[in-house]
């Protein structure tokens, strides 16, 4: 007879399950689940923790309280238990609380943001106005940079719904920050994905009712297999829970998988003895489960589940019946009988990947999670025997199928389409929104010109929408922040915008314009205040074409900045792209997921191997000049650089864009700051393409009108100060250049405007050449207040004065190179923004340059 596994006398457990929500649905199965966890935590062939080391903070602790705000659990009590956890006698945090920390939530849950996993769970004094929660994951990090304890296993069963007038908050328990993250496991598992509910049902008539989740959780810690040392893992856990998922039905019914995380190292949760734990049979759960979510109003809010369930066998691991190629399966491979020897051959079968997403990044695990194979879209692989995981990704959004290869070909596939975040309303994305996707594929239908000829005016659409917002709801703060939105000329002049304002207490408001030809600029002010900035993205727009600009907001209740308003426009993760007039697609159009897709890709920080990326992409691009430039920036970020290859896709897209506009004479088109049909951004690129091959630079420069493109103006201010692209991007630069984003954001203050072009050439010199040396001091204090071509004056005004004692504008090496006007224009600006230091000495003359 085996002995009793000893206790895990160093790990502790918190588990927190509110059934009792005065102020919104009640639930039955939190406190069940936390029982069942609590079972598997205690039981010397489980987690071996002692019985006192565990924390149990339920509903029905306490009696039913007539005012809500005194139900408990509340946020207080888990504070409570955490402190004697990790307080010592003299309150002070202690430099290590013990080895492993179990924490077990269950109850109504929200999510918010754009943080991927970020579940908050609600307290039981929550109120539909007034969201107490707590934000786990977030203790979990905290406790970890604190390394407070060696490991940490946080599982959350609550609803990842998004509820966007609620923000999920930082918690005020706060640790010391040690940064000692990388030395603590952190394993997190959690009952729904982000945007998703997380159910609760009675799987038996009258039988207990339990979370969807934390069931299939509990039954994989028993049932996981060992690894080849006995021990049941974090990884084997995971890869049993999502078999599970998929074996009862649940992944079909809900049409999600849970999101499990696994630490960096594996976790061992316990040692299985020499006779495997048999997993009893789960039962298909019923059609009528209880989402746990957060009610809008005084009823709950419900989420349909998909119907049509294939059926399952009773014994878990079966293949599903009907099936063209066997489905993964897990059951380790066959073993090879005592006293025999292995071959030494391994065999390997052919396994295709597939997505429902033609950009998606495929990455294949094997089971110590070493990558053996990558693509995009569709994949062919061949692998010898064992355990394996598809992992796929696109943007922000992350799915994981695990597969067991035995002897057959296989066919696995990815569970639904990749949720990423996006500006555009899409279909099928973390951040549609059932208010916002109708309207505005209404809009651009009625905005589209079917009769349309390259030399009929281009039209500027703009969707501007809060996707956080409330459906039904109304956010006083959201409309008067879109009415700041305007568009502005390359003078910076305001432009009108025709506004539909039928639905703006939707969260979304439309703008139409129809510019002249080349580069304008968005602009959004951030608040009423004379101090305010305003945030400018330069937006290209074509004679023929329909430019479409999608942007979100961001929702901020807390750490704003002074001054800043509640709503961001979220301007540098804008989506812009054209279409010909009669060719502009509907909003559930492929090429329009398509070229998204291409957006949240190259957004990604993962962009792995872009041949494939770029295949797409460049066959996208006779459609929409934007995917060139998509395909470009994915060419950009390998690590050699192909220029020749960039070279080609920028001309190919430059010829297209040519043969769909009016023609031109070859004089029009090589003449300095004449329009040129297609994005600057594809000008700028050849020009850059063809200096980094050592040719002769075939664009005509400087160029006349800003790209959109940010790694654009990454490479050209990348040059050496004083090189032609470089000085003509400063020209056009109207401020600051905020750094992060896919689109060029710019920063302007309040009231600044370029002069108009008559106040230009009839500005002169404000100081001599000989004055300026005394204005060097001031020079040299001058912050971000200039312009980016004055910052390049400046430096040479300073090497002047430094190495001869004088400036001589003569040499100041820009004549000729950017208009004299344009530089005239910035020494008058040096000095107004250094007279007011300058020595009394100083003079003003009004001295014509030379």
């Amino acid at each position: 007879m085996s002995a009793t596994p000893a206790l895990n006398t160093e790990d502790h457990a918190i588990l927190l399950a509110v059934n009792r929500y005065p102020g919104l649905t009640p639930l039955k199965g939190p406190e069940n689940d936390a029982q069942a966890f609590r079972a598997w935590l205690v039981s010397p062939q489980g987690g071996a923790v002692p019985e006192q080391q565990v924390t149990s903070i339920f509903s029905s602790d306490h009696p039913a309280p007539v005012d809500p705000y005194d139900e408990r659990p509340a946020i207080k009590d888990f504070h409570r238990a955490l402190d004697r956890l990790t307080l010592d006698a003299q309150r002070q945090f202690k430099t290590r609380a013990g080895r492993r920390l179990y924490l077990f939530l269950a109850g109504h849950g929200f999510t918010a943001g754009a943080i991927k996993n970020d579940p908050a769970l609600f307290t039981a004094e929550a109120q539909a106005y007034d969201a107490v929660h707590i934000a786990a994951p977030r203790y979990a990090t905290r406790m970890a940079d604190a390394g407070l304890f060696d490991e940490i296993v946080l599982v959350m069963d609550c609803c990842q719904d998004f509820f966007f007038t609620k923000e999920v908050m930082n918690p005020t328990w706060t640790p010391p920050a040690r940064n000692l993250s990388n030395q603590v496991k952190v394993f997190q598992a959690f009952g729904a994905p982000r945007g998703q509910a997380a159910y609760e049902e009675a799987v038996a008539e009258g039988g207990p009712v339990h979370g969807n989740f934390s069931r299939i959780w509990c039954e994989a810690l028993a049932s996981a297999d060992a690894d080849d040392e006995g021990w049941v893992t974090s990884d084997t856990v995971r890869r049993r829970a999502l078999r599970l998922w998929k074996d009862s039905g649940l992944q079909d019914k809900t049409g999600n998988v849970p999101p499990i995380d696994l630490p960096s190292e594996d976790i061992r949760f316990y040692r299985k003895g020499s006779t495997p734990q048999t997993p009893a049979a789960i039962r298909l759960p019923p059609t009528n489960a209880i989402p746990r979510m957060e009610p809008v109003g005084s009823t709950a809010r419900t989420t349909a589940i998909r119907t049509g369930v294939r059926a399952t066998k009773d014994a878990l691991g079966a293949g599903s019946a009907g099936a063209s190629l066997p489905t993964a399966v897990f059951g380790g491979p066959p073993e090879t009988p005592a006293g025999s020897v292995a071959p030494v051959v391994l065999r390997r079968s052919e396994v295709r990947i597939e997505t429902q997403d033609d950009l998606a990044h495929i990455e294949v695990l094997d089971k110590h999670l070493h990558t053996v194979a990558t693509g995009v879209g569709d994949l062919i692989v061949k692998l010898p025997a064992g355990r394996y995981t598809a992992r796929f990704r696109l943007g922000d959004a992350l799915l994981e199928e695990p597969f067991q290869v035995l002897s057959a070909p296989l066919v696995v596939r990815c569970p639904q389409r990749l949720r990423f975040s996006s500006p555009v309303p899409l279909p099928d994305t973390a951040t549609t929104h059932e208010y916002q996707s109708g309207p505005a594929d209404h809009l651009i239908q009625q905005a589209r010109l079917a009769d349309a000829t390259p030399r009929t005016p281009g039209q500027l659409l703009v969707f501007v929408r809060a996707s956080q917002h409330a459906p039904g709801g109304r956010d006083a703060d959201v409309d008067e922040a879109m009415t700041r939105l305007t568009l502005r000329d390359a003078q910076h002049q305001a432009l009108p915008l025709d506004q539909d304002d039928r639905d703006a207490p939707s969260g979304w408001r439309f703008l139409r314009a129809s510019p002249w030809e080349g580069v304008h600029w968005l602009s959004w002010r951030d608040s009423d205040a004379l101090e305010a900035r305003s945030l400018e993205i330069p937006v290209h727009v074509s004679d023929g074409q329909t430019t479409q600009v999608f942007v979100d907001c961001e929702l901020r209740d807390t750490l704003r900045l002074p001054g800043e308003g509640r709503v961001r426009l979220r301007l540098a993760e804008a989506s812009i792209v054209s279409w010909p007039h009669a060719r502009l697609p509907a909003l559930q159009a492929p090429e329009m997921r398509l070229i998204d897709s291409l957006r949240s890709r190259l957004a990604s920080p993962l962009v792995g191997d872009a041949t494939a990326l770029v295949d797409k992409a460049v066959g996208l691009a006779a459609v929409s000049p934007q995917a060139a430039l998509y395909a470009i920036g994915l060419c950009l970020r390998q690590g050699n650089v192909d220029w020749h290859q960039v070279l080609g896709i920028a001309r190919a897209a430059l010829a297209q864009a040519a043969a769909q506009a009016a023609p031109m004479s070859a004089a029009a088109l090589k003449a300095p700051f004449a329009y040129r049909p297609g994005p600057p951004d594809l000008f700028a690129l050849v020009a850059i393409a063809e200096k980094q091959l050592g040719q002769p630079i075939s664009i005509a420069l400087p160029l006349s009108e800003a790209p959109q493109m940010a790694f654009v103006w990454d490479l050209a201010e990348a040059w050496p100060t004083g090189e032609l692209l470089e000085l003509a991007l400063c020209r056009l630069e109207t401020h600051l250049r905020v750094s992060g984003g896919l689109q060029a954001t710019f920063v302007r203050p309040n009231g600044w405007q370029l002069p108009d072009e008559v106040s230009l050439q009839m500005a002169t010199p404000l100081a001599a050449p000989e004055d300026w040396a005394a204005l060097v001091p001031a020079l040299k204090r001058l912050g971000p207040q200039m312009t980016p071509l004055q910052g390049v004056i400046r430096g040479r005004i300073i090497a002047q004065v430094t190495e001869h004692g004088r400036f001589d504008a003569a040499q100041l090496d820009l004549q000729g190179r950017i208009d004299a006007v344009d530089v005239r224009h910035a020494l008058n600006g040096l000095y107004q923004l250094t007279s007011e230091t300058a020595p009394p000495s100083v003079t003003v003359e009004e001295t014509v340059l030379g």
